[in-house]
């Protein structure tokens, strides 16, 4: 058989090279390519191909469909249009000169064999039907997909081995019935309910999805393509149709459904801006993707200045010396080119371009193409990727000074407990006039408020624990004022309004602290030249009366209110401010986490926040919280006197790897009256628990170099039940697990800590630890 000579019209030269490959894999012979009409027209009358694979849209003044009807008028030969426009004006130009075929870019493989295939057969069929016969079958008969061809009265006439299966219908049982009888199949994609047409008039080359129902009632699913057959006097003679099934297809394409309903509805209604212009500079061409991205109608365009009327001022200069190059044939294209259109309702939208000169069939350059692709939405995106991206690294470099300032808290506790420590037992040693008395006290005192600070600090990283208490909110605004003073700078004036008597509330201390310096940093940045920052506290009844079916008194709340006399928020800042990431700040100045920090604090103590501003008129933050029934009991807890919680010879086994703070606790255990053992390890623990026993508690640190305080009290519990525990860490967070000390039941003491909370911590445990033990014993 000769091979099949074809000539290829393509102006893009990588699809050109993707074609010729396609043809040589299919075992065709490419004698020429070519880009332009002119060029496709010359070739063609010279080199007389078997068959012409054309483009529409050509470089040139001469487009595919007219190169193909210059060809059509000197030489017969068959013509397939290969082409990524597919609307209905091309479609119906195209078939006034009878195409043998018309295939949409992007192709499938074995569509384009088959549509080159039938092209060829029909081409042969007009001029010698009968002798073409036998070849039209061998060639069906050998396709992998089911292929099935009708007369003019959609009588089947062939149905090869394929389509048998697929169908349930032999060959000799199928031809010379109608198609529907043996062909029935719905179209389930796009429209679930249409059935596949009763005849193939024009013809359908697009990938669609049908479910074919087989004479044995199973359902397939398949794609189809129908081309219709036409004698030379363009009289339809018949159709073949030819489907394949996609089950296999299908499956894997329900995993992932919706990349591949989003991807199809890209390829569907691609938004690519098309325009062509004269020397000018004036529209003589615009496709409907660039009416519609431009808001215009075609008619309103053509004729315009495409600079005068869609380019912002700030960019024509330079656009028009682009377009004035290229006019002047001193550059061959211009790719990538990014700008900004201006639509008809004035919207900036921001489109990548890339131009080529039109010439006329001697070369002149008479215009330029530009196709442009709208970049708005990418560009978007990118940006609030790298504002989300900056939000993120604030964060991690937050939680990373959260996690430095947890750790630093733990040494600073160890220390403070050393100096406060010991400064206490220098003050029982010192009498009621000792001159140093004083200045002893002094350090004592620095090592409470160091402690303090310490907490407060601890409010920046959010690694206090959630513990809910009694707290005075009076007292917690107090406490902070210091702090808040060297947060938000000295050109900030911050008052004070404190209710007095105002009733306590159930919350997270910790947390409390976080919502007023949230609010109070978020008020200094709202005055950058400085103000006054207001912060109030008042009791609140709800004026609504419910009916409570009994006589218990309505609900009472406490407010906190914090004023500033900056720069206020609109109408949309103050709808979104709670949101997480949503600031107004610039980037790297704000990670905008800190109201939604804030409401959620309020929230999880049942409580309810709200702003009340307006621009240039400052803003007013409440914070509304459930206040506790009853009376309060915030207050310091009464110590036992020293006498009281002595050691009368009680054996102590203390287990610290901070030298200073062993160094203390031999001290103050030993003057009270107690046996003390040092070890700086559970490992040394465990050892001396082993070799001298007989202990009556263990004081242990939570984190230790070998171990935790958890891990030994697990072995004291399994070796030495009768001997008591107390925990204590310099820890403020998690690493602490004061939690899980209280769920266990274990004494817990939080460092630095007084020294009579120590001594009657441990005093209360022992006796605890024998009281228990006595009972067990009577019992």
């Amino acid at each position: 058989m000769q091979t099949l000579r074809v000539l290829v019209v393509e102006d893009e030269s990588i699809v050109a090279l993707e074609i010729e490959d396609r043809l040589k894999k299919f075992g065709y012979s490419v004698c020429a390519t070519v880009s332009s009409g002119e060029e496709a027209v010359e070739k063609a009358l010279s080199a007389s191909p078997d068959l012409v694979l054309m483009d529409i849209h050509l470089a040139g003044s001469m487009d595919g469909i007219e190169a193909a009807d210059a060809i059509r008028k000197h030489k017969d030969i068959p013509i397939i249009f290969l082409t990524a426009y597919a609307d209905e004006a091309t479609v119906e130009r195209a078939k006034r000169i009878a195409p043998f075929g018309y295939v949409v870019k992007p192709f499938d493989e074995q569509v384009l064999r088959t549509t080159i295939e039938l092209a060829v057969f029909k081409h042969k069929l007009t001029k010698k039907l009968r002798a073409s016969e036998r070849w039209l079958h061998e060639v069906l008969r050998s396709i992998g997909d089911g292929v099935i061809a009708i007369d003019a009265r959609d009588r089947i006439t062939f149905i090869n081995p394929v389509a048998e299966r697929l169908t349930g219908w032999k060959q000799q049982e199928a031809l010379g019935k109608d198609l529907k009888q043996v062909f029935d199949a719905r179209q389930i994609s796009p429209d679930t309910s249409s059935r596949v047409p009763g005849r193939a008039d024009a013809g359908d080359t697009s990938e669609k999805v049908y479910m074919l129902r087989a004479r044995s009632g199973k359902e397939i699913p398949i794609e189809q393509t129908v081309s219709p057959i036409a004698d030379q006097a363009g009289n339809r003679i018949g159709a073949v149709l030819v489907f394949r099934d996609v089950t296999k297809r299908l499956e894997a394409e329900q995993a992932i459904k919706h990349e591949r309903d989003r991807a199809q509805q890209y390829l569907d209604i691609a938004a690519v801006l098309m325009v062509a212009l004269n020397e000018k500079g004036e529209i003589t061409l615009i496709n409907r993707e660039g009416c519609e991205i431009l808001g215009y109608e075609e008619c309103d365009l053509v004729g315009k200045n495409w600079f005068e009327t869609v380019m912002p001022e700030e960019y024509r200069d330079q656009v028009e010396e682009i377009f004035n190059n290229l006019m002047a044939d001193a550059v061959e294209s211009v790719k990538c080119l990014e700008c900004q259109i201006v639509t008809k309702n004035m919207e900036q939208r921001i489109i990548g371009c890339h131009a080529t000169p039109i010439r006329d069939t001697d070369g002149k350059v008479t215009g330029v193409l530009v196709a442009a692709q709208d970049l708005t939405e990418q560009r978007k995106a990118e940006k609030e990727k790298e504002q989300l991206q900056a939000q993120l690294f604030h964060s991690q470099k937050m939680e990373a000074i959260g996690t430095l300032a947890a750790g630093v808290a733990h040494d600073f506790n160890n220390l403070l407990t050393a100096i406060q420590g010991n400064a206490e037992l220098a003050l029982l040693r010192l009498g009621e006039d000792d001159p140093v008395r004083g200045d002893i006290d002094q350090i004592k005192r620095a090592a409470e408020r160091a402690a303090s600070l310490t907490r407060q600090l601890l409010v920046f990283s959010r690694k206090q624990p959630v513990q809910f208490g009694e707290v005075d909110l009076n007292q917690t605004v107090s406490g902070m004022i210091g702090m808040l003073k060297r947060v938000i700078g000295e050109n900030i004036l911050i008052k004070t309004h404190l209710e007095q008597g105002l009733a306590p509330i159930q919350a997270d201390a910790g947390g409390i602290e976080q919502v007023i310096l949230n609010l109070a940093v978020n008020a200094r940045d709202a005055m950058p030249k400085g103000g006054t920052l207001t912060i109030r506290t008042e009791s609140f009844v709800p004026s609504v009366s419910f009916d409570r079916g009994d006589e218990s008194e309505p609900p009472r709340y406490v407010r906190l209110i914090i004023e500033d006399t900056g720069v206020g928020m609109d109408k949309h800042t103050i709808e979104h401010a709670f949101e997480p990431f949503f600031s107004t700040k610039d980037v790297g100045k704000g990670t905008g986490l800190g109201l939604s920090v804030v409401y959620g604090i309020v929230r999880q103590h049942g409580g309810d926040v709200r702003i009340e501003s307006s621009l240039g008129e400052g803003t007013r933050v409440t914070v509304t919280l459930p206040a506790s029934h009853g009376i309060s009991t915030v207050c310091l807890e009464e110590q036992p006197a020293l006498d009281e919680v002595r050691g009368h010879g009680d054996r102590l086994l203390i287990v610290e790897d901070a030298e200073d703070v062993a160094g203390f606790l031999k001290r103050v255990f030993t003057e009270q009256g107690y046996r003390v053992e040092i070890v700086d390890s559970m490992s040394e623990a465990l050892r001396c628990l082993e070799e001298k026993g007989g202990f009556d508690l263990v004081f242990t640190d939570v984190v230790l170099p070998d171990g935790s305080g958890f891990d030994l009290s697990e072995e004291i519990s399994r070796r030495a039940p009768e001997t008591a525990l107390i925990l204590s860490s310099g820890y403020i967070d998690e690493r602490a697990r004061c939690s899980e000390a209280s769920c266990k039941g274990i004494p817990f003491l939080q460092k630095p800590y007084s020294l009579p909370e120590l001594l009657s911590e441990v005093r209360r445990a022992i006796d605890s630890k024998k009281r228990t033990a006595g009972a067990l014993k009577a019992s």
